[in-house]
C-alpha cells in the first residue's frame, strides 16, 4: 500500500494518480525533433578560411576551429542533410587545399553520388 496526499491507495488507486500526473507533465512539455549527427573533420589551407568562414555563417553552422602553422583544422557535428551542403560547397575546394579527414557514417553513399 502507498499514502497518495494522505490517502490509502492500492495499486489502482496508485496508477491512476501518476498516470494524471505524468499526463499533466507530457501534456505541458515542448517537443524537440531529434536529428542525428555525427562528426566531420577537414583541413583547409589559410587562404580558404575566409570562404568557409563567410559559409559556416551562412549556414548557422556550429564549427570548432583549430588554427596550425600553414592549415586550420576543421571539426564539425552534422547531420545528413547538413553535410550534403557542405560536400556540395567544399567539393570544389579540394583541388585547392581541402582535406577531408573524417567523414560521418552516412556519407559514402553521398560522397560517391557526386
Amino acid at each position: 500500500m502507498r499514502y497518495f496526499g494522505g490517502i490509502k491507495l492500492g495499486t489502482r488507486g496508485l496508477v491512476r494518480a501518476y498516470s494524471s500526473s505524468v499526463n499533466l507533465i507530457i501534456n505541458s512539455a515542448n517537443l524537440v525533433e531529434f536529428k542525428l549527427k555525427d562528426k566531420c573533420k577537414f583541413t583547409i589551407e589559410f587562404s580558404l578560411i575566409s570562404r568557409f568562414e563567410h559559409f559556416f555563417k551562412k549556414e548557422k553552422f556550429e564549427v570548432n576551429k583549430e588554427f596550425k602553422e600553414y592549415v586550420v583544422d576543421i571539426l564539425l557535428n552534422l547531420n545528413k542533410e547538413e553535410f550534403i551542403i557542405l560536400y556540395k560547397f567544399a567539393k570544389p575546394f579540394e583541388m585547392k587545399g581541402v582535406l577531408f579527414s573524417c567523414f560521418p557514417i552516412f556519407a559514402k553513399e553521398i560522397i560517391l553520388s557526386y
